[in-house]
């Protein structure tokens, strides 16, 4: 039994390790949405950060200040998704390579 616990400290430290890796990975990773076609684009790091958004200047119409905000809304909600799919797309691959059941992570 002693044996088995010494391996599963093992394993807990090596996912550690791994997830660590991953979240630092992802924290230099970018992901970019637009909306409006290409009026608005946001960046977004893995941290789910916003880091970069960009407004065409022909879009800065004050009569217009409320479809802005609409398309700044739907490009900083993709951007965040792609960033949290790519999360769970690389947690889910670190679970599968210890065996560990999916959603664990």
């Amino acid at each position: 039994m002693n044996g088995n616990v010494i391996k599963m400290m093992g394993q807990l430290k090596k996912m550690q390790k791994e997830v660590a890796r991953i979240q630092e990975e992802l924290s230099r990773e970018s992901f970019v949405a637009t909306s409006g076609g290409g009026t608005v684009r946001v960046s977004v790091n893995g941290n789910q950060e916003v880091v970069e958004v960009t407004i065409d200047p022909a879009a800065l119409n004050p009569e217009d200040a409320e479809i802005l905000q609409d398309m700044l809304v739907v490009a900083i909600n993709e951007a965040m998704d792609q960033s949290r799919q790519a999360y769970a797309r690389k947690m889910g691959d670190l679970t599968a390579s210890l065996g560990l059941p999916p959603g664990i992570l």
